[in-house]
């Protein structure tokens, strides 16, 4: 049979035109009309599809294309999801389901009501992967109940340890307990307990988790996290970025001595001036600062933090907040090089009154990344808070699009 002029969409078309006629006629269907439609359907299902002649390789690496790029994670369903891919044809199905690449990155959000589905999808994910290193995302729901019903959601994962690789874990902290095993590829983690830990700081020992991940180095933590009673590999952690009181941040500070880049949100209350320690910082490059009071606090907490650095390396700063005075003059290098939006040098010379600056300006309406979470920030109310001004017009990150189905 031929195919050479033969246009699938026409014939489709052709054959709809025929069922209309004969649904208008009266009586049996002349014969005419039945052997159209039928050589219609037959050249149609004989037709081979330009693209199903494509080799399966090439078909692969377009449905790998389809994708976000690794290590960005697709919903487990949805018209983004790989899961898409395996309801258009056979043809399709079989080429994505051999295709571990498609299943390596994945996110969801655990829901009660449906958790069982969920569960069955991740499992099911997890062995399409093969042996390719993950990228997940996993957020459980802070209720009462969350730390049953995201075990097995933990358990799940923590199988597949030795391939984790880009990780974001929002669970319930005794789940986060189980984050103890060898983790050789783990380069970059989120990770937050789900509430604020209550009770005395020593009532039992603090937890050590991701010891056994010696290619960590890149680390985002909610403001539940509580380094009193988290214990992360800090000695080999050199990207850093938090929400912590500034108790919290000062021991985090304390104990990394690798820091090239860090991110903090402080949030301060009036506790008193604090006696920390801080080691040297020699290889802090960028350091971005933002910082939010609790009531009408001293600033002795903050002012505190500040004098205890000393950052010789340091070269890029956020937009200087009034509490950086408070850094002693062997706490900063003698020339500096400062990147900034709008802060104009007359502003750090005033901070840094002993150190030869150079200012670098950069567009007016850029605006530093702050966190890639679902929530949305409003930069423009901190920038206001922090520095009593009108602030650059600020850019807002939020995660991929959820799907209704539960998966976030």
């Amino acid at each position: 049979m031929a195919f050479q002029n033969f246009v699938p969409a026409a014939a489709r078309a052709r054959i709809a035109e025929l069922d209309l006629e004969t649904q208008n006629l009266h009586g049996s269907t002349p014969d005419a009309i039945l052997l159209e439609r039928e050589k219609l359907h037959q050249e149609l299902a004989h037709y081979k599809y330009p693209v199903l002649t494509l080799p399966t390789e090439i078909t692969s690496e377009i449905f790998i294309q389809f994708l976000p790029p690794y290590p960005a994670r697709p919903a487990l369903v949805g018209k983004r999801s790989p899961s898409f891919l395996l309801r258009i044809c056979r043809t399709w199905r079989d080429v994505a389901l051999s295709t571990p690449a498609l299943w390596c990155a994945m996110r969801l959000h655990v829901w009660p009501q449906i958790r069982a589905q969920q569960l069955h999808q991740l499992e099911v994910w997890l062995q399409r992967s093969g042996s390719l290193p993950l990228s997940i995302r996993l957020h459980a729901e802070d209720e009462e109940e969350a730390e049953a019903f995201a075990l097995p959601f933990m358990e799940a994962i923590v199988s597949h340890a030795s391939r984790w690789q880009d990780m974001d874990i929002v669970l319930p902290f005794e789940n986060l307990r189980l984050l103890t095993c060898s983790m050789p590829l783990l380069r970059s983690l989120k990770l937050g307990p789900t509430e604020l830990l209550s009770g005395s700081l020593d009532s039992e020992p603090p937890a050590e988790l991701f010891m056994r991940a010696q290619n960590l180095e890149d680390v985002t933590l909610s403001d539940s996290f509580n380094p009193f009673r988290m214990r992360l590999p800090w000695s080999q952690i050199t990207t850093l970025t938090a929400n912590p009181y500034v108790n919290e941040a000062a021991e985090m500070l304390r104990n990394a001595p690798r820091l090239v880049n860090c991110t903090l949100m402080l949030y301060d209350w009036d506790e008193g001036s604090m006696s920390t320690i801080i080691p040297p910082l020699p290889n802090l490059h960028s350091l971005k600062l933002r910082y939010e009071a609790s009531g009408r606090p001293s600033g002795d907490g903050i002012r505190s933090l500040f004098k205890a650095l000393t950052l010789p390396s340091l070269e890029v700063l956020p937009d200087p907040i009034t509490t950086l005075s408070g850094l002693r003059p062997e706490g900063y290098p003698s020339t500096m090089e400062i990147t900034t939006a709008v802060i104009p040098h007359s502003v750090y010379a005033q901070a840094f009154p002993e150190a030869q600056i150079s200012v670098r300006l950069i567009s007016e309406h850029s605006s530093d990344e702050w966190d890639e979470s679902e929530s949305e920030t409003d930069e423009s109310e901190l920038s206001s808070s922090l520095y009593g001004s009108d602030s650059d017009e600020s850019q807002s990150s939020g995660d991929e699009s959820s799907d209704s189905d539960g998966s976030d």
